[in-house]
């Protein structure tokens, strides 16, 4: 993980919406929602740039907010 400003701002929102995705999926039992909520709030350890960091997590939030119910 780079310490690039807009990589750290992107993985500190991502990790926020997987934190609002996980907890959601968890009181809904939606375990679908519950596994992509834990991807975003890991998968940017992963990432080497901020732009694959923001497309990456906009891709799975986007993906979450198809998920929910």
């Amino acid at each position: 993980m780079s310490f690039d400003p807009l990589n750290l701002m992107g993985s500190l929102i991502f990790s926020g919406v997987g934190f609002i995705a996980f907890r959601y999926g968890k009181t809904t039992a939606n375990f679908s929602l519950v596994a992509v909520g834990g991807v975003l709030m890991g998968y940017s350890y992963f990432t080497p740039t901020a732009l694959l960091t923001w497309g990456v997590g906009a891709a799975l939030t986007v993906f979450a907010w198809s998920l929910r119910d």
